[in-house]
């Protein structure tokens, strides 16, 4: 959902600066179709999908009576600068359209406690990358533990605000 253009929309706002795409931008570029691109019947699969997904979740949302979802915002403390291949933590929210803040927790990784479970067998070779670049605890001294606060559709303002408010208990 998006590259469905073929990167195209991408590239030119990308070859506008004059700068090299970095390489964690290829990485986000070749998910999917890629360069590919999809049909106009693909596409409107894709949107078919998207808009029932996001039907479904505003759906059960009301019906639990849930304003907010508060949920990690990566499988790890903050991770080393320019590996992170994975966002399937916050993608969600994107593509979905739903308003949604990722805030510090003002909680930090203690070396100590938060050392790596070495009896861990990733299920993929995404969960493998992953969790392999929080290999040792000593590394990540101090790195800051973030949340996001994902509400319902259109609830931007609001969104801000609970993050604020969730933000001002955590570290109080």
């Amino acid at each position: 959902m998006y590259n469905q253009d073929a990167n195209k929309g991408q590239k030119t706002l990308l070859g506008k600066s004059g700068e090299p795409v970095m390489p964690l931008s290829d990485v986000c570029l070749s998910f999917g179709c890629g360069d590919d691109g999809v049909s106009v019947s693909e596409q409107q699969q894709l949107c078919a999908i998207r808009d029932k997904g996001r039907d479904d979740y505003q759906d059960k949302m009301k019906e639990l009576g849930i304003d907010y979802i508060l949920s990690p915002a990566y499988v790890s403390v903050a991770p080393k600068q320019e590996r992170v291949k994975y966002w399937g933590y916050t993608n969600l929210w994107n593509i979905l359209d739903f308003p949604n803040v990722v805030f510090p927790t003002g909680l930090t990784c203690d070396s100590g406690l938060d050392a790596p479970d070495k009896d861990y067998k990733p299920r993929n070779d995404v969960e493998k990358y992953e969790y392999g670049l929080y290999d040792d605890a000593s590394e990540f001294k101090g790195a800051p533990i973030s949340l996001q606060l994902t509400g319902r559709r259109w609830f931007d303002e609001e969104v801000v605000k609970a993050s604020q408010v969730i933000h001002e208990i955590i570290t109080a």
